[in-house]
């Protein structure tokens, strides 16, 4: 898992030419003009622009992928989500290819990601996005989240 402020970005792009991709985009694009929906970037990545109120982190459930990388950027609101690796974490749903998920069960750190940062979740990163910390109240959110073809 990676997590850095946007203007930092250039850091990771020898890291993956899909992920440079995608944090590219990040910078260059009016990101609060984007629609709500999928964009296509290059044969490498397309970004989902969602909107939503982040939940409880009881509410939400564990997540990892196994063909794409995540690049999750929040352009307004606030949010957190909780990162554990895979390999900490049990009970593992089963895979579903078409969505590129499965769940899993466990606990891990609570990360703030907040607007001007991102965060990269790789298939061995557990993450459970669109929740909020103890003692906050749920935010409306607007969020890119770049899928990077591995």
């Amino acid at each position: 898992m990676i997590t850095d402020k946007l203007e930092n970005a250039k850091t990771y792009y020898s890291t993956h030419q899909g992920l440079m991709d995608a944090l590219l985009f990040l910078q260059s694009n009016d990101l609060n003009a984007l629609s709500v929906g999928r964009h296509t970037i290059s044969k490498r990545c397309f970004a989902v622009v969602t909107e939503y109120d982040t939940q409880s982190v009881d509410e939400r459930q564990w997540e990892a992928h196994k063909r794409y990388i995540d690049v999750q950027y929040v352009v307004s609101g606030n949010e957190r989500f909780e990162y554990a690796p895979v390999s900490d974490l049990k009970n593992p749903t089963p895979y579903d290819r078409g969505e590129d998920t499965y769940n899993l069960e466990g606990k891990g750190i609570i990360v703030p990601n907040n607007p001007g940062h991102f965060a990269v979740f790789f298939p061995q990163d557990g993450h459970k996005p669109g929740v909020y910390g103890p003692g906050e109240k749920a935010s409306a959110v607007k969020k890119v989240i770049v899928k990077v073809v591995l």
